[in-house]
C-alpha cells in the first residue's frame, strides 16, 4: 500500500505565481516551479534523470486515485521538465510543460456535479492540452499535485455547495490523500515519438 497525503486550506491557497503582479502575465507559463514543490499542500514527484532524450506527443491523460475528507476538492496537475543541477543558469529549474485543473464534483462530466463520498477512494480523470515536448537526456521529468491555484481559479470550499452563495464558514481544510499503489494506481499515460 503506498499513498501520499497533503492538506488543502482555503484560507492559505496555493498562488499562481511566486511573483505577485497587478495582471495576470504569460511569463507565468515559463516560470520556475521550485518555490512550489517546497509547501506542505503540494506533492511532486520526479523521474530519474533520462538516459536519452524523450519526446512526448499528443494529448497527456492524468487518472488520480484520491480520498479526501470532504465533498468535493479541485486538481491541479503541472508536468515539468527538470533540468540537471550542471545546467548552469538553468540549475535544477523546474520548466512547466503542461498545467491543468479540475474541479473534483465535474469528474464525471461537466454536465452533472457528483459529490466525493470522505475517505472513499475516487478517480478523477483529467485530459490535459496536447503536448510537443522534448525532454533531454540527463533531464528528470517532475509533476506537481494541488488543489488550488489562487487566485487562477476561485477558491473551493471544498463541499459540493454552491460557491458563489458560499459563507465564510462554508470554507473548510481537506486531508486529500493520493493513491500509487497497485490496485489504486494513479497515473500519467502520454504518447512518445520514436
Amino acid at each position: 500500500s503506498s499513498s501520499s497525503s497533503y492538506i488543502s486550506d482555503p484560507s492559505h491557497p496555493v498562488p499562481y505565481t511566486a511573483m505577485p503582479a497587478a495582471h495576470r502575465s504569460a511569463a507565468m507559463m515559463t516560470e520556475d516551479q521550485r518555490p512550489f514543490a517546497t509547501r506542505p499542500d503540494v506533492l511532486s514527484f520526479a523521474t530519474s534523470p533520462l538516459g536519452k532524450d524523450l519526446v512526448f506527443m499528443g494529448p497527456v491523460q492524468v487518472k488520480i486515485n484520491a480520498a479526501i475528507s470532504t465533498t468535493d476538492a479541485d486538481f491541479v496537475v503541472k508536468i515539468l521538465d527538470i533540468y540537471p543541477d550542471s545546467a548552469g543558469q538553468m540549475a535544477a529549474y523546474q520548466l512547466p510543460v503542461r498545467m491543468d485543473v479540475l474541479r473534483g464534483r465535474f469528474r464525471n462530466g461537466f454536465d452533472h456535479e457528483s459529490s466525493f463520498v470522505p475517505g472513499k477512494i475516487s478517480e478523477v480523470n483529467i485530459t490535459l492540452q496536447n503536448i510537443a515536448h522534448v525532454f533531454r537526456q540527463g533531464h528528470r521529468i517532475g509533476i506537481q499535485i494541488q488543489s488550488s491555484w489562487f487566485p487562477l481559479i476561485d477558491i473551493n470550499p471544498q463541499q459540493c455547495i454552491n460557491i458563489a452563495t458560499a459563507k465564510p464558514t462554508d470554507f473548510m481544510p481537506a486531508h486529500v490523500t493520493i493513491y500509487h499503489q497497485r490496485d489504486a494506481a494513479s497515473t500519467i499515460t502520454f504518447g512518445v515519438l520514436k
